[in-house]
């Protein structure tokens, strides 16, 4: 039987490294996994995503999963239902949390309307049609990677959080595959040599995409995106690290069983325009 501690976990890169450590105990080949919450007082939507990938791994391989929640917050326990995560005995109000959802398929469709009625939808001021098609199409473009390239056995795993006084709208994505880094170098073996902080500048510049036509729009929006509105775009994959943003820094981290992709905007005020996809690409 493997156990897994869960313990306040938040969203500093310290926390993800945690995070990562804890996803490569749920990989492990076990049929029992307990999760025992210890002085857990607070998730952050990348440790409630990251526990549905637990669920999800277990029930691939028929696990059982039992969970000790004695030292659990009832804050974390509420967190918890309301993002569909735990199952509770009365409807929940979602209130600023954004529900889990799990895509075992590439499904445009729903994925559109998810991020559309449940993580846009949240924002306090009305959206441009126009805009929100273009903020959906370029995150579609993560999930759209994440089912062609990383081999995760889950597909992924999506949620948030709305945060009102930090007036930040932040979702998740969570997937268990290879990672951005190995991908890129078993499908371009030209750039082999890359290591983890490389491949992902490369997997972020305009021309690199996994649809064949238009190449990298998708990424190169968002990263535009999230720089002009102050918001951020993190990225934990293998043991290569991005942060996105009004500034950008790529570098090495301890290691992620998969790619983790953290999105942040703000919502104090309606964004700013969204440049064309050709003005990205130039």
């Amino acid at each position: 039987m493997s156990q897994i501690v869960i313990p306040t976990i938040n969203s500093e890169y310290r926390d993800i490294a945690l995070l990562g450590e804890i996803l490569k105990t749920a990989r492990r080949d076990s049929r029992e996994i307990e999760i025992i919450f210890r002085g857990c007082r607070f998730l952050r939507s990348q440790a409630i995503v990251g526990l549905k990938a637990i669920q999800l791994l277990a029930e691939r391989r028929r696990a059982l999963v039992t969970y000790d929640t004695v030292d659990c917050s009832t804050v974390v326990l509420r967190h918890l239902e309301r993002s569909g995560v735990r199952e509770s005995p009365l409807e929940q109000p979602a209130g600023t949390t954004i529900p889990v959802r799990h895509f075992r398929n590439l499904e445009s469709a729903p994925m559109a309307i998810y991020l559309r009625d449940e993580w846009l939808g949240r924002l306090p001021f009305p959206l441009d049609p126009e805009y929100q098609r273009s903020i959906t199409s370029a995150v579609c473009e993560i999930f759209d990677n994440v089912f062609q390239h990383s081999q995760s056995p889950i597909g992924l795993v999506v949620g948030g959080q709305l945060f009102p006084n930090m007036k930040q709208l932040q979702l998740t994505v969570i997937d268990l595959g290879i990672g951005i880094p190995n991908s890129i170098r078993r499908r371009l073996p030209q750039y082999g040599w890359f290591k983890a902080d490389d491949a992902l500048k490369f997997a972020f510049k305009p021309g690199y995409s996994s649809r064949d036509a238009p190449r990298g729009l998708g990424l190169a929006r968002l990263r535009n995106f999230v720089g002009q509105n102050n918001g951020s775009l993190r990225v934990f994959s293998d043991v290569g690290y991005a942060h996105l943003g009004s500034s950008e820094y790529f570098g090495s981290f301890p290691g992620f069983p998969g790619t983790l992709v953290d999105v942040t905007i703000p919502v104090a005020s309606p964004f700013r325009r969204l440049r064309t996809p050709m003005e990205v690409i130039l």
